[in-house]
C-alpha cells in the first residue's frame, strides 16, 4: 500500500515538474499584445518595459545592448537599447522574420530582411538586398537613422515598427525572428539566439502571435 502511495505522489511530482516546463517555455515564446508606441527615437519605460520580451546580445567590449520586442496588434514592434557605447562605434539593427516558421535551411519567399542606418532597407525571400532602401519608408519605419553624411554620433536607441500587413502575418501566427546588431567598424556581428545564423531560418527563434 506504501509502494503505490508513494508511486502515485511520484507520479504526480513528474506530471506538475512536466506541466511547469511545457508552460514556462510556451509563456517564453508567447508576444502578447501590449501598448502603441510613438516613434521618436527616444526610449520611454512606459512604452518597453511592462510588456515587452526583452533579449540582451552578448556583451562586447564596445557596447552592452539589448531589444525589447512586442506587438500592438497591428504592428511588430522593436526597440534596440544600447548603453555604454564605445570608441564611436556605429551600431546597426538588422532583424530577420520567417513569418511561416517553416524551419528552412535556405530562405524562401516567407523570410524578410530588415536593416536600419542612414536609410532603412528590407527585402523579401533574400537578405541583404541593399538596392532596396530608402531613408524614410512609409510602409515601415525606424527612428532615428544614422546620420546621412557619415558623421558619428552615438545612438541610444532605435525603434521600430513592421505593419502586420507587410508581413502577411495576424493574431496567432507563429513566426521565426533572428535580431541582430552590426558593430562598426569592428566587423562584429551580436545575434540573438547567440546560436542563430542569418542566412538559415531554421535557426531563428519560434515566437507566436497572441
Amino acid at each position: 500500500m506504501k509502494k503505490n502511495a508513494f508511486s502515485i505522489i511520484l507520479l504526480l511530482l513528474v506530471f506538475v515538474t512536466l506541466t511547469n516546463c511545457s508552460f514556462h517555455q510556451s509563456a517564453e515564446n508567447e508576444l502578447e499584445q501590449g501598448k502603441r508606441v510613438y516613434l521618436d527615437g527616444v526610449f520611454s519605460e512606459n512604452e518597453w518595459t511592462a510588456d515587452a520580451k526583452i533579449f540582451s546580445f552578448e556583451e562586447s567590449e564596445f557596447v552592452k545592448s539589448r531589444v525589447y520586442l512586442k506587438h500592438d496588434g497591428n504592428n511588430l514592434l522593436l526597440a534596440y537599447e544600447n548603453l555604454d557605447i564605445k570608441d564611436t562605434t556605429f551600431l546597426i539593427p538588422e532583424f530577420f522574420i520567417d513569418t511561416k516558421f517553416d524551419k528552412g535551411e535556405i530562405w524562401n519567399e516567407n523570410d524578410f530582411w530588415f536593416h536600419v542606418s542612414a536609410q532603412d532597407c528590407y527585402c523579401k525571400g533574400k537578405p541583404k538586398d541593399f538596392s532596396n532602401c530608402r531613408p524614410d519608408y512609409l510602409v515601415w519605419r525606424a527612428s532615428p537613422n544614422l546620420p546621412y553624411n557619415g558623421a558619428y554620433e552615438a545612438i541610444g536607441v532605435f525603434e521600430i515598427s513592421v505593419p502586420f500587413e507587410l508581413l502577411g502575418i495576424s493574431l496567432g501566427d507563429t513566426i521565426g525572428v533572428c535580431l541582430s546588431l552590426k558593430l562598426y567598424p569592428h566587423e562584429i556581428i551580436l545575434n540573438y539566439p547567440e546560436t542563430a545564423n542569418a542566412d538559415k531560418p531554421i535557426s531563428w527563434k519560434e515566437f507566436v502571435i497572441k
